[in-house]
């Protein structure tokens, strides 16, 4: 497993995204015949897969890109399936894997076309996913799309209230992320009414705790939110940092990148181009109200 990681973080850095695809997926298979196919132990490399899937799917505009997020769906599922046969699991290990499922849930209600969502013969569903395929139409999975996710914030919401042992903090990140849910597909006002409610947790801490947690409203943020978190380690990892104006309502406009430099790979630049014309972003805020953000600089992570 170390030298399979040490071989991925190289091709991640030479952007060789397939051979990144054939040998995480070797990882999963080592993992599976340790483990077994079902076992909980398999739920963080699931989840590692899933986002793998979803980044290159934002990378890959070829006809075959929807075999990434097809993919993606099938490892969020088998680690869910995992997670059933656990008693034990901790809150924060449910809400990283809710996260996920509402994050492939959004790919999937954006994605344009009907076309089988999983297929056995996929070049990326070898033996690792073969057995949790269930096929299905994209068109069905993106109808579903904004209620899975929903249904899947609201559950978080639910855990992190119900634990006595989770901080404020954790409060206010699962009332934010709830709203950037709704702020995704157009729902302002259900978007407002979660922000408010994480406002008014805000308010709970003390100065020095505010200061931090009012970051969540002082800037704007891309979203979904789990796309960007990158980390600030550079190596292996493809992004963008772009210059725009964002308003009011997270509407992005006047777009520039602005590193790498405008020389950098075309083929990249146009993905990250596609990527922030159709994303949003949560708004920044002043008094408790959404203000636009004209200039931001904001860095996007393409491939973690």
């Amino acid at each position: 497993i170390p030298m399979l990681r040490g071989i991925i973080d190289s091709q991640k850095a030479l952007h060789l995204f397939e051979d990144v695809t054939t040998d995480y997926h070797r990882m999963l298979s080592l993992f599976q015949k340790y483990y077994g196919a079902n076992d909980p132990e398999l739920i963080p490399i699931f989840r590692e897969l899933a986002h793998w899937h979803v980044d290159v799917y934002q990378v890959d505009k070829s006809s075959a890109r929807v075999e990434h997020l097809t993919s993606a769906h099938s490892m969020i599922s088998a680690a869910v399936n995992s997670a059933h046969q656990a008693s034990n699991l901790d809150t924060e290990t449910k809400v990283d894997l809710l996260r996920t499922v509402a994050l492939v849930n959004f790919y999937f209600s954006t994605h344009e076309g009907n076309e089988w969502a999983t297929t056995i013969d996929s070049r990326y569903s070898a033996s690792a996913d073969r057995d949790f395929l269930q096929p299905a139409r994209t068109g069905t999975l993106s109808r579903t799309g904004f209620r899975q996710g929903r249904v899947a914030h609201e559950q978080i919401i639910a855990l992190v209230e119900a634990d006595p042992g989770t901080t404020i903090d954790q409060k206010i990140s699962a009332y934010v992320e709830t709203g950037d849910w709704h702020l995704l597909f157009n729902r302002r006002g259900k978007a407002m009414q979660y922000y408010q409610q994480a406002m008014m947790l805000v308010t709970q801490q003390t100065n020095e705790q505010q200061e931090v947690t009012r970051t969540w409203f002082s800037r704007p943020e891309f979203l979904p939110i789990l796309r960007a978190e990158g980390g600030t380690d550079k190596t292996g990892i493809l992004y963008v940092t772009a210059k725009l104006d964002i308003s009011k309502t997270g509407n992005p406009s006047h777009i520039s990148i602005v590193e790498p430099p405008p020389e950098g790979n075309r083929i990249i630049r146009r993905a990250a181009m596609g990527t922030i014309r159709e994303s949003r972003f949560r708004p920044r805020f002043v008094d408790g109200h959404a203000v636009d953000s004209p200039g931001s600089l904001i860095r996007i992570p393409l491939i973690h």
